[in-house]
């Protein structure tokens, strides 16, 4: 456990050198600060965790391993810095200095550019004609001093600078800048800009333009350069990409498929498996990269699933946990910057549009760069410009400029062109942006860009690919009488599946979402329809066969579509018109009455829930059952070609309309606008004035209105059993600072309690001084408290679970009907509270002997059905 310190200071930014001199005294200088950081830990240890005056020798024990166990997982994190420092490009040379010739380019431009002769670089290359350059030949740029090249749009300051913060807004628009129509299969989504060439990701391939290109207003085609076959080398094939970064040190294209996958590709080595997918044991549920950034030869993944920032260290095979922190559970897009002690910082662009910076892995700051006129409601990305972080707001279709020390806003530009889509990712080379919305391209000289361009009427529509979805299934409905979308990634269209090794390509319903499911649960038609396909002779998977077909898709690398379609178990497929499909799986009965061909209107029941197709369908069980259904357009999912995050938008857009049942909730929709206190620590709500007397086992209400407490989302049956555990408490910690509650995919170790209701994380920091924390003796009163007011909770140590979780409290409201299959386990499971046990599976630990000797029964609870099961 790190003593927190707070976020302030500044500094210049400082690289490493490549003498031998900067060398030593850069990893003096890391030997110097780990030997610090252990001694703060080990104070931390003695001091601001105190050993209860009555714990016993083995307590005391227990207590000093699990100090050590911090320290030890706190060595695999590279140093960081102490300061608040911006981000900037003025880096010491790297040596050699490698310039890769791009089409069109001279000796003279080359030399101009990096400040030197054409002479020095004649001699250092030993060219015996210097007016004789091919495409791709790498050149060593001479002399000590040299500046590194703006290799990637991100290392190009842009123009207006920090010295016109205070200058209006400026606008692109007709009379200033240009818009270019792309010749794309799809939209792209995806945009950077290295050495004069325009790269796009689009319905999952790579695409490259010059810029040199962008002469005329008419269609522009940008080349297509996926391998042949989609084939890297002999084992892999490239699925879907879904997102595109530059590895400023070499110029190279990092590149995430959705499967999980990561690839490198430059002109010159062509495309390069850099990282393949595969599960990390002990790991539940697999890790889900949502966008990928390579700094100092290691590569970072962003997995808001399991809240956490991974790293790739060269050779690995596994990435481990870099970073683990709650509010990475909205995470869109995020950057790394390198900072003065040789380490980084980490700035974060969530779903909610705030952004927040992590540095020393563990110190949060939340940046409030946004007034009500600059607020961003559609993130769409984060990168490096300059001295700034840039944000991109699709739906304002603009690009701020932020300054990381203050978070205050240096500069914005606005598009305005009439029709526009929302803006989805941009550039900035030079003096020159470059923004994708929809099938366009639009490029901007900031320097002629204006204050005055007239307002425009935007196009909001939600379009998939240009067509819309309002007009498509303008009455859409989920495939059951009441039920909510899910807050999972996972579950949603283009989620990995690395079981197989493939894509997820519809959405997955649990009862976290459908009150009540279960085996032979009714499925609706979603709209009106002829039926296409309609599985009556369903054969399940032997176990063997089950197992021969993973294995099958564990050797190639990908899912067979043979072995895809049969996963899929019991199918029904209908046909909406306008070349609309949905697709209803792993059903365990279709009725007999119907056949391909039938006319089937919306509501009308097309099958019921099972489990066929799954592992538990082959093995006669019924564990994770669940509707996966899917929506196509003609040969696209609905979703493919998308970021998980704006799948989820078009999902909302298509079935949260006021047509819809009164129950649901957003999916997307911000809990509160309470910005995130400093450390994590979220403010308790008052008191509500119709609390019961202060008595423990009162029965809680039968509430599951959702509410906010904080920045956290839970249900007002959790929030009267917080407040009643508040009243019976009295000790210094707080049963209201809740640091991760309901309804959310956000993990942190908990292996997927949280995603349905009923459980949250508390703080074991004290009321009074948010920097202290509880004493062992103190977190059991906290505990203990919990309980009485009918919560199954244990104090989390770091040894209590594998991977190793920050030091809280977690609680499972016992008998909320919304609760996880996870944290159903954890009540009267083979881990469970009602047998004396700490609630962790055997996957992740445990589980081991309740340290506060088992659970309190109240008559509530034997009244629902739970017993002693000790």
């Amino acid at each position: 456990m790190k003593k927190r310190r707070s976020f302030g200071g500044s500094g210049p930014l400082l690289t490493n050198g490549t003498g031998s001199g900067h060398w030593m005294i850069f990893l003096f200088r890391r030997a110097i600060i780990a030997a610090l950081g252990l001694l703060v830990l080990l104070t931390f240890a003695a001091n601001v965790w105190p050993v209860a005056a009555n714990a016993t020798p083995d307590e005391t024990t227990h207590l000093k391993g699990v100090m050590m166990s911090v320290v030890e997982e706190s060595d695999l994190l590279p140093v960081l810095s102490q300061a608040n420092v911006p981000i900037t490009t003025e880096q010491e040379p790297a040596a050699p200095l490698i310039h890769t010739v791009q089409a069109g380019e001279t000796l003279s431009q080359i030399a101009t550019r990096y400040g030197v002769t054409v002479d020095a670089i004649v001699a250092a290359n030993q060219l015996a004609n210097p007016n004789l350059l091919h495409i791709g030949q790498r050149l060593e740029i001479p002399g000590p001093g040299a500046p590194t090249p703006a290799r990637a749009a991100a290392e190009r300051r842009p123009v207006p600078t920090s010295e016109q913060a205070d200058a209006s807004i400026h606008y692109a628009c007709p009379a200033n800048a240009a818009a270019y129509p792309l010749s794309l299969p799809a939209d792209p989504i995806r945009l950077v800009v290295v050495e004069g060439y325009l790269y796009f990701v689009a319905d999952g391939d790579l695409y490259y333009l010059p810029i040199a290109d962008l002469v005329a207003q008419e269609n522009i085609a940008p080349v297509n350069l996926m391998p042949t076959q989609r084939a890297v080398g002999a084992n892999y094939f490239i699925q879907e990409l879904v997102y595109l970064s530059v590895d400023a040190a070499t110029g190279e294209l990092l590149l995430l498929d959705k499967t999980n996958d990561i690839y490198r590709y430059s002109a010159v080595r062509g495309w390069q498996m850099a990282y393949p997918a595969a599960p990390v044991p002990g790991q539940y549920p697999d890790p889900q990269f949502l966008a990928v950034q390579t700094v100092d030869n290691r590569v970072y993944a962003l997995d808001s699933d399991l809240s956490r920032i991974w790293i790739f260290t060269p050779g690995a095979k596994l990435p481990r946990a870099y970073l683990i922190e709650g509010r990475l559970s909205s995470g869109v897009d995020f950057v790394l910057a390198q900072n003065s002690s040789g380490g980084m910082s980490a700035f974060v662009f969530t779903r909610e549009g705030y952004l927040f910076g992590i540095e020393n892995g563990w110190q949060v700051r939340r940046l409030e760069p946004f007034s009500s006129a600059a607020a961003i409601d559609w993130p769409s990305q984060i990168f490096q410009a300059g001295d700034h972080l840039a944000a991109v707001s699709g739906d304002q279709r603009s690009v701020i400029g932020i300054d990381p020390r203050t978070g205050g806003v240096a500069w914005r530009i606005v598009f305005r062109f009439s029709a526009m889509p929302r803006l989805r990712s941009t550039a900035i080379l030079d003096d020159t942006l470059y923004g994708l919305a929809g099938r366009n391209l639009y490029v901007a000289k900031l320097s002629d860009t204006s204050t005055d361009c007239p307002p425009v009427v935007y196009d909001d529509t939600f379009t998939f690919h240009g067509i819309g979805l309002e007009g498509l299934l303008p009455y859409a409905q989920l495939p059951f009488t009441s039920a909510t979308l899910p807050m999972r990634p996972r579950s949603y269209p283009g989620a990995r599946r690395l079981y197989r090794y493939g894509i997820h390509k519809g959405l997955d319903l649990y009862s976290t979402e459908v009150a009540g499911l279960s085996v032979g649960s009714r499925v609706r038609a979603i709209a009106d329809g002829i039926v296409t396909r309609i599985d009556s002779d369903y054969r399940e998977f032997t176990p063997a066969q089950y197992e021969e077909a993973i294995a099958r898709a564990e050797a190639e690398h990908r899912t067979p579509p043979d072995v895809a379609d049969h996963l899929l178990g019991r199918q029904v497929r209908i046909d909406h018109g306008e070349d609309v499909e949905s697709w209803y799986a792993h059903l365990s009965a279709v009725p007999t009455e119907v056949g391909v061909g039938d006319a089937i209107a919306q509501g009308d029941v097309v099958g019921r829930v099972g489990v066929s197709g799954t592992s538990a369908g082959a093995n006669g069980t019924q564990a994770g059952v669940h509707l996966h259904f899917e929506i196509w357009i003609g040969d696209r999912y609905l979703g493919q070609g998308l970021t998980l995050y704006e799948t989820m938008r078009l999902w909302q857009a298509l079935f949260a309309g006021p047509q819809r049942s009164g129950d649901r909730a957003p999916v997307l929709a911000t809990p509160t606008a309470t910005p995130a206190p400093l450390l994590g620590v979220t403010p308790a709500p008052p008191a509500t004035s119709d609390l019961p007397d202060d008595q423990p086992c009162q029965r809680p209400p039968d509430d599951y209105t959702r509410v906010a407490i904080g920045e956290h989302t839970v249900n007002a049956r959790t929030l009267w059993m917080l407040q009643l555990a508040s009243h019976l408490y009295t000790g210094r910690g707080d049963p209201l600072r809740v640091t991760q509650g309901s309804y959310t995919s956000s993990l942190d170790a908990s292996f997927g309690t949280h995603s349905g209701g009923g459980v949250v994380d508390i703080s074991i920091r004290t009321r009074a001084n948010p920097a202290d924390i509880l004493t062992v003796a103190e977190a059991s009163e906290l505990v203990r408290a919990l309980r009485q007011a009918g919560f199954a909770a244990w104090l989390r140590l770091p040894t209590d679970l594998n991977p190793p979780p920050p030091l809280h409290i977690h609680a499972v409201a016992v008998g909320d009907r919304e609760l996880s299959p996870a944290a159903r386990l954890q009540l009267d499971g083979p881990e469970g509270y009602f047998r004396g046990l700490d609630g962790v599976p055997s996957e992740h630990g445990g589980p081991k002997a309740d340290r506060e000797g088992g659970p309190i029964m109240c008559d509530w609870m034997v009244e629902a059905g739970f017993d002693d099961l000790r």
